[in-house]
């Protein structure tokens, strides 16, 4: 069993943020458990989680206008199965 937490500080500055490029996640919640099945195999999934995080931006470059808002959050399943020689 594996679990964490992450608090990525990251300043982002309204006028030069673009939400088609950065994500602005700053807090990640982890979990994750492994196995192994039999002699040489293994197996793990994790599942990680990136909670909302709202910014209002005013980079004038972009054509979404000003005081514009994003408020994403995110999560990722990965699933891996090895064999140890």
């Amino acid at each position: 069993m594996r679990g964490g937490y992450n608090w990525a500080n990251n300043p982002l500055r309204e006028r030069t943020f673009d939400p088609a490029v950065q994500v602005p996640f700053e807090h990640h919640i982890a979990v994750g458990v492994g196995v192994k099945p039999w002699k040489h195999w293994e197996m793990d999934a994790g599942f990680y989680y990136a909670l909302p995080k709202k910014v209002t931006y005013t980079n004038p470059e972009l054509p979404y206008g000003t005081k514009a808002t994003d408020n994403p959050q995110g999560f990722q399943l990965d699933v891996t199965m090895g064999y140890r020689f």
